[in-house]
């Protein structure tokens, strides 16, 4: 939280992470790859870190997209507002942006 705010002039925890910043804070703390689709990601063991609508109106957060139904080919992800998995079309999610995670920097 010190980085974002010191860097960013902002505090995530009133204001949340801007669009514009969420790529760049992403990569200063892991080491990312091209998104190409979730599965290819899931395939490679990597998840994705995406977004979705957060209960807060005209808001979204982030989640993390860490496997497929390889039967029905939905999308698993974590939802860390709710502190729940869930199991959805991929078209489910905004899209933002798509992060693929490969390691810790």
């Amino acid at each position: 939280m010190l980085y974002y705010t010191q860097t960013y002039n902002s505090n995530p925890l009133i204001d949340g992470v801007s669009l514009d910043y969420i790529e760049p804070f992403v990569t200063h703390f892991f080491k990312t790859q091209t998104f190409t689709n979730y599965k290819s990601a899931i395939d490679a063991k990597h998840p994705v870190m995406t977004d979705v609508n957060s209960q807060i109106e005209s808001s979204a957060h982030n989640v993390l997209c860490v496997g497929y139904n390889s039967n029905t080919g939905a999308a698993i992800y974590m939802d860390p507002e709710l502190a729940c998995m869930y199991s959805v079309n991929a078209g489910y999610f905004l899209q933002d942006y798509n992060i693929v995670l490969t390691g810790i920097k």
